[in-house]
């Protein structure tokens, strides 16, 4: 129960840290994170700034070592062994990090920080529309890609490296 309880709380946590780092970002270089918004999106925006998007992929890459890295570090120091343990921890961790996302970025973050969000000559684009924004990008993406394929490769990463 305590595992359960200590596991649950480290991928709150881990979901935590991930939304605020990535809605940073995401206000700090709206026209960099272009190519993680709809595709309808990304055909009427102009071109992002070639640095801004450097230093977003930069950023982005330590969010995500960051975030996996505490769930990975927390679990090394659980008494857990076994593939399907490990594999189960990784999955619940990163599952909550997708939930999180969902509802933290894609839904309520949008809606309240939109203005500050859209990227000029998108406004009329109909897929920042919550409706069209989730059916479009937020509900494919966190209930097919993350679950299918995200969270499993994490649970076999920490497998892996509880290997080494």
């Amino acid at each position: 129960m305590i595992l359960c309880l200590h596991v649950t709380l480290v991928g709150l946590l881990m979901s935590l840290l991930f939304n605020v780092a990535i809605a940073r970002l995401w206000l700090a270089y709206p026209r960099a994170v272009v190519s993680m918004l709809p595709k309808q999106v990304q055909q009427v925006a102009p071109k992002p700034d070639l640095l801004q998007r450097k230093k977003m992929r930069k950023w982005l890459f330590w969010i995500y070592l960051l975030t996996f890295g505490l769930g990975l570090g927390t679990t090394v120091y659980l008494p857990v062994r076994g593939f399907w343990p490990l594999f189960m921890i990784g999955y619940w961790q990163l599952f909550l990090v997708n939930v999180g996302d969902l509802i933290g970025l894609d839904w309520l973050f949008r809606q309240k920080m939109i203005d500050h969000l859209m990227i000029p000559g998108t406004e009329d684009c109909p897929d920042w529309q919550t409706r069209n924004w989730m059916l479009h990008l937020g509900l494919p993406e966190h209930l097919f890609l993350w679950p299918l394929l995200v969270c499993p490769i994490a649970g076999l990463l920490y497998q892996v490296i509880n290997l080494l």
